[in-house]
């Protein structure tokens, strides 16, 4: 199975345009400023089954994805956040099979709605323009498959890594952002519970307990300026 290691993802990340400075408000020794952001992207997938009577393999192609993000930096160095991902591709085989696929054989495909919540941790540079940062978080993959009859739609735990840069662009409240990022999808649930046949009469399995996956997205931020 196909693996994206971190440390490949965070030497991915640029600097980018980012968040204009804003005025901050203190409450109760917290420095609260709140930002929304949109933002498209590049998912990376990887093998996602396997026939469980031969070497075939399934994976998800490479795809688009978009989605909407939620921040509250409430320490000049520590920011908190909600996020929603909408991604997910057909499916692709590869492999030998027995018996071989037949000429009109189609995997389908899944769809992916991904709520997470995430730290950022950021810090200073010497230009005051762009802040770097890196984050962590978890949350939680719906995913919705079209493999057929025996295919439902499941909620899996997943977890994320990355790295990414605001900086400002001149707006006093606008800026842009830069987030490479690495995710680990839990799918022993659907392992526990067994395989799937499609309409072909294939028998397929989760390649992995955790599927990993790689995300380059750029995104618009809208801070919120306290009067």
């Amino acid at each position: 199975m196909k693996r994206f290691a971190p440390l490949i993802l965070l030497a991915a990340v640029a600097v980018a345009p980012g968040i204009a400075s804003a005025q901050v408000e203190e409450y109760h020794g917290f420095h609260t400023t709140y930002a929304v952001g949109a933002f498209g992207g590049y998912y990376v997938a990887s093998d996602i089954f396997h026939d469980v009577t031969g070497d075939g393999t399934l994976k998800l192609k490479n795809s688009g994805e978009w989605g909407f993000r939620g921040t509250a930096f409430v320490r000049p160095f520590l920011a908190a956040e909600l996020a929603y991902t909408r991604t997910g591709s057909d499916l692709s085989a590869s492999g030998t099979f027995n018996p071989p696929l037949p000429a009109d054989f189609q995997p389908g495909s899944i769809h992916f709605d991904q709520i997470d919540f995430n730290l950022l941790f950021t810090h200073e540079t010497e230009n005051r323009k762009v802040t770097p940062y890196f984050t962590l978080g978890g949350g939680m993959s719906l995913t919705h498959p079209d493999i057929g009859p025996s295919g439902k739609d499941k909620t899996f735990f997943a977890l994320n890594l990355g790295a990414g840069s605001f900086i400002e662009t001149g707006s006093p409240n606008l800026g842009i952002r830069l987030d490479a990022r690495w995710r680990s999808t839990n799918t022993d649930i659907i392992t526990k519970q067994g395989s799937y046949t499609d309409p072909w009469g294939y028998t397929w399995d989760t390649s992995s307990d955790w599927y990993n996956t790689g995300e380059f997205t750029l995104g618009v931020t809208y801070k919120f300026q306290r009067k």
